[in-house]
């Protein structure tokens, strides 16, 4: 599965999937006709495996100046607005508050037979896009 991201009129992204068979190549007419509805930049990348979904970015805003937003992903964020900021750089110690106060930090921990996260490795990657 390879899936192709666009920005919509309103900043949220939308997602376009194209199927692919079982060596990886991807229906060429299928492709074609999203890249052809698609005005602008366009990201495509494969489908990640398993694993826990989460949301991170940076935006600028106009009283802190450049901050950092983590949270989960799907539901989470799209219906529960469960997400963390912070004024950017970071360190491991605000990476890691960012992570413990969020509603679902339940999920981390592993729920329902899911693996739990490796929140250290998780709150270097927060520290990491941090720098960028």
């Amino acid at each position: 599965m390879v899936k192709a991201l666009r920005r919509a009129c309103f900043g949220r992204g939308r997602l376009q999937r194209v199927a692919a068979d079982d060596q990886g190549r991807m229906d060429p007419r299928s492709l074609e006709r999203i890249l052809s509805e698609l005005n602008g930049p366009v990201l495509i990348s494969a489908q990640a495996g398993e694993g826990l979904e989460c949301i991170v970015g940076v935006s600028q805003d106009i009283s802190f100046g450049k901050v950092l937003m983590f949270g989960l992903g799907g539901i989470f964020v799209e219906i529960l607005k469960d997400v963390s900021f912070r004024m950017l750089p970071i360190n491991q110690k605000d990476a890691c508050e960012m992570i413990a106060e969020i509603k679902s930090r339940a999920v981390l921990s592993g729920w329902r037979g899911t693996e739990p996260v490796e929140v250290d490795r998780l709150a270097d990657f927060l520290c990491r896009v941090s720098e960028m």
